[in-house]
């Protein structure tokens, strides 16, 4: 879904994971990573700014098998414990952390894959504040 502010758009989606959990998740059209070929796509996308405090990281264009090490550390709550849950449709995978980030901080995501819009698989999005 989107809306108009202005000149920016804003997207509200809702991303439902392994076991059917699910995270919102509010991009501005500044947000959106645009699908590269051979890419992984990630969400949050790199350079979110407003995900969830429950949010998890998913990872969507590779066999969960293939995902290998996901290091998902909070700027506040330091290094995050989960799980990888692989998605029903056998096309990408979930982390799913043990715990919920703390609002307003900055989650840097990294992986070995190659994500689309991250850095050698790095990538970081902010969590909402007052959340």
């Amino acid at each position: 879904m989107w809306s108009w502010r202005g000149t920016r758009a804003v997207a509200l989606g809702v991303l439902v994971a392994a076991g059917g959990a699910t995270s919102a998740v509010a991009l501005t059209s500044n947000d959106v990573v645009k699908a590269q070929a051979g890419a992984v796509n990630a969400f949050p996308a790199p350079g979110t700014r407003a995900a969830q405090r429950g949010t998890e990281v998913s990872l969507r264009g590779v066999a969960p098998g293939a995902v290998g090490t996901v290091t998902v550390t909070g700027s506040v709550s330091g290094a995050h414990q989960g799980t990888i849950q692989p998605h029903t449709d056998g096309h990408g995978a979930s982390f799913v952390p043990a715990g919920p980030f703390t609002a307003g901080e900055r989650v840097t995501v990294s992986t070995e894959l190659d994500v689309g819009g991250a850095q050698d698989g790095a990538y970081g999005f902010t969590i909402l504040r007052g959340e």
